[in-house]
């Protein structure tokens, strides 16, 4: 029988060889942190300068740089104030880690627009699992300083199931709390969260969860391997319900509180729909049904693509109350597997048919808006 003086003798070297190794992994993480995170202390972290060969199973390295911004794409102009200048804001889907730089569809928008702006300046600020918080950071501490004349934001993927109110959006904010001018212990709580220890374990979650909702890059997706999950109508039509009532109202305000303080800024913004590959019907590439994969932990395509449209009305209702320019890519782009690397991020292809139809869509509005900076206004200045 153990004695109570030996069990705590037990019990203290424990907490202490604990306190040791977190002590040791703390010191690691701080030479050297192999889960990089892109929001450290709820602030968004740029990594400048960057340049990563990134390998696929098929034997391809694409090249992923970074600029003196943070940004994908080309060094700011001199002249940047008088320049046509665009930021295409978003999450992995904008960011295309696993496409090259001139690939990705920021980049090929900005290549479609020079026919008719022939000095347009273009950056791919997307970052993968930034949702409107995330954005909304980015847009007060970088593109508030920067200060591009578009913001173009393809939004709703990463919004799903996210409750937070625009509150969040306030610097007295305690993300572990949900709450604003919280007290000693829940700033006790953010205090320790200075520790790459926590930071590290916060990024293994984040990414966690992004697995069981299905928006993590999936190069090697194989659609007629996929499992298959029946989910009954009625359970998919609760799940909408759920959506559409304790979800998207919360969305909508944080849409409002963006697009605003986009506006305040001098920012022109332009809101995109997301795309989804699975839903209703069959892929035509290769005839597999799209509304019975698994998708996520316990979804399927049909239950996600109800989903995630709920999203995408709520973002094209928002813009039409509010006078901003919206773009209905999920609408447009077609449901096929030949455009897209898994179920939501698109491949060369996909990200040039991206390009395409959002230059379609937001030429005519450009033309009208910045008309000095159009190709016949050039022509005229120089006669």
């Amino acid at each position: 029988m153990t004695r109570p003086r030996s069990r705590l003798r037990v019990g203290a070297a424990s907490l202490m060889g604990a306190g040791i190794a977190c002590l040791l992994a703390e010191g690691l993480l701080r030479v050297h942190n192999p889960l990089p995170s892109s929001v450290v202390r709820n602030r968004v972290v740029l990594h400048v300068n960057n340049r990563i060969e990134v390998p696929h199973e098929d034997g391809r390295t694409t090249l992923f740089t970074t600029n003196s911004l943070g940004f994908r794409g080309p060094e700011p102009p001199s002249d940047f104030a008088e320049a046509l200048t665009m930021v295409a804001v978003g999450g992995s889907t904008t960011e295309g880690f696993v496409s090259d730089d001139a690939s990705t569809w920021p980049h090929q928008l900005g290549d479609l627009l020079r026919s008719e702006f022939p000095s347009i300046w273009v950056n791919n600020a997307g970052i993968s699992g930034h949702s409107t918080r995330g954005h909304l950071i980015l847009l007060d501490d970088y593109l508030a300083v920067l200060k591009p004349k578009i913001a173009v934001f393809l939004v709703g993927i990463n919004d799903i199931g996210n409750t937070d109110e625009p509150s969040a959006f306030e610097p007295s904010y305690n993300f572990l709390y949900n709450v604003t001018d919280p007290g000693w212990r829940q700033w006790l709580i953010t205090l320790a969260f200075r520790s790459e220890v926590i930071q590290a374990a916060v990024t293994v979650n984040r990414r966690l969860r992004a697995t069981r909702l299905g928006v993590v890059y999936d190069e090697g997706l194989d659609l007629h391997r996929v499992p298959e999950r029946v989910i009954s109508a009625d359970a998919i039509r609760a799940r909408v319900e759920d959506t559409r009532t304790r979800l998207i109202p919360p969305y909508v305000r944080r849409l409002e509180f963006l697009l605003a303080r986009t506006r305040s800024l001098g920012i022109w913004p332009i809101v995109v729909t997301q795309p989804v590959l699975y839903g209703a019907g069959r892929d035509p590439v290769t005839g597999v049904r799209l509304d019975t994969l698994k998708v996520g932990g316990e979804s399927n395509g049909l239950e996600m693509a109800a989903v995630i449209a709920e999203y995408n009305r709520a973002l094209l209702a928002t813009a039409k109350q509010h006078g901003i320019l919206a773009v209905d890519l999920a609408r447009q782009m077609p449901r096929r597997s030949d455009l897209y690397v898994d179920f939501i991020h698109f491949n060369d292809a996909g990200n040039a048919r991206v390009a395409s139809i959002v230059s379609d869509a937001i030429t005519p509005a450009l033309l009208d808006t910045f008309s000095t900076f159009a190709r016949d206004a050039a022509r005229d200045t120089q006669r």
